[in-house]
């Protein structure tokens, strides 16, 4: 199991992050009249603006595009786009246990379920 550092991920780019269901390699924050939305309806009107955040690998170039691949880089794009709701939802978490156990207990946790490691003694 990977260990997460949340400190490597501030200042990213709030979401929410979307993407298309098409076979298009963008994952984008929408944006009308400078603010975030998800409103459909606006999508290409006055004031709308999709500032890219990713962009995934190019599609291979004259081929037949494999449905499995397609069905794999749609869950990619789904993936990466829920980004800043996953970190919300793991801060989110980390707080609740704090609140619970307290600063030192939730450290305790963190290292019995091995996602920090104990710093060695010199």
């Amino acid at each position: 199991m990977s260990k997460l550092n949340l400190n490597e991920f501030e200042g990213h780019t709030p979401g929410p992050w979307t993407y298309n269901n098409q076979e298009g390699r963008e994952i984008w924050k929408c944006l009308f009249n400078g603010e975030c939305f998800t409103d459909p309806s606006t999508y290409g009107g006055p004031g709308y603006e999709e500032v890219v955040i990713a962009t995934m690998a190019s599609l291979p170039e004259g081929e037949d595009f494999p449905e499995e691949e397609f069905t794999t880089m749609m869950a990619n794009k789904a993936l990466m786009a829920a980004a800043p709701d996953l970190l919300a939802e793991i801060e989110r978490l980390h707080k609740g246990i704090e609140d619970l156990l307290g600063y030192d207990g939730m450290l305790d946790l963190l290292y019995i379920v091995g996602l920090l490691e104990e710093e060695e003694e010199e």
